[in-house]
């Protein structure tokens, strides 16, 4: 294959991307900059990059979330890796209270189309 070839592929997929993440590659900056004002230190660096990743996905599904994947799905991946390297053992207070939360805006969903 030709480098050509290759590169146009690889610019269809760039713009792929970035319609269905929108700006994000160059807005994470800032968006980083508001949460660590004060610079990033290294004991942070895992927590700073999951933000990064998660702020992908919402720029994701601010842009109507297109695709096959699904950025609540890898938002929630996310946090399930976190809690696991953060040693946090309240899964079943937490899926209690994620259950509860659907539901409840499940229902104001259905009130509104009523």
């Amino acid at each position: 294959m030709k480098y050509e070839t290759i590169a146009k592929k690889i610019g269809q997929l760039v713009d792929k991307k970035n319609e269905q993440y929108g700006d994000a590659f160059l807005k994470v900056g800032e968006f980083l900059k508001i949460l660590y004002p004060n610079g990033v230190q290294p004991h942070q660096y895992q927590d700073m990059l999951v933000m990064a990743r998660i702020f992908d996905k919402q720029m994701r599904v601010a842009n109507g979330n297109q695709g096959d994947e699904n950025a609540f799905t890898d938002i929630a991946g996310y946090g399930i890796l976190m809690s696991g390297r953060k040693g946090v053992d309240n899964t079943k207070e937490l899926m209690e209270k994620a259950i509860k939360a659907y539901r409840e805006k499940s229902e104001i969903a259905t009130m509104n189309y009523e």
